[in-house]
């Protein structure tokens, strides 16, 4: 079941509402596990690590495989950017706008002054 709006109340886009079947059949064609069993046989999950992630140095993380988050939104779009399945499982149309609203975001976030920067600059300058 798919129902299509051409127009939110909200803003001017247009929105589907995509039922769990079809996210479901997507997800099958492009081989992507389904179940929990389907997981546990084509994933290896990490082996553990055992101690504080913040005291270790950067060669100690990536020797144990830690992975860091993105340390930004900027970083965080362009990795979701580069993984095919996040397209995929949301629609294009919901995946660009999507996209296009966090990079306007970081835009505006960068253009922003914080009061940390005024306290913190203004009066050496």
């Amino acid at each position: 079941l798919s129902l299509q709006y051409d127009r939110n109340p909200i803003e001017s886009i247009k929105t589907r509402l995509k039922s769990p079947e079809s996210i479901v059949e997507k997800m099958s064609r492009r081989g992507y596990p389904l179940t929990v069993e389907g997981i546990e046989q084509n994933l290896t999950p990490p082996a553990p690590v055992n101690q504080n992630i913040y005291q270790m140095t950067r060669a100690q993380r990536k020797a144990s495989g830690v992975k860091a988050l993105p340390t930004d939104l900027n970083q965080a779009v362009e990795l979701m950017e580069a993984d095919p399945m996040v397209a995929e499982v949301l629609g294009n149309h919901i995946y660009e706008k999507y996209v296009a609203a966090k990079r306007s975001e970081w835009h505006e976030y960068c253009t922003r002054v914080s009061r940390w920067e005024l306290e913190a600059y203004l009066g050496k300058y």
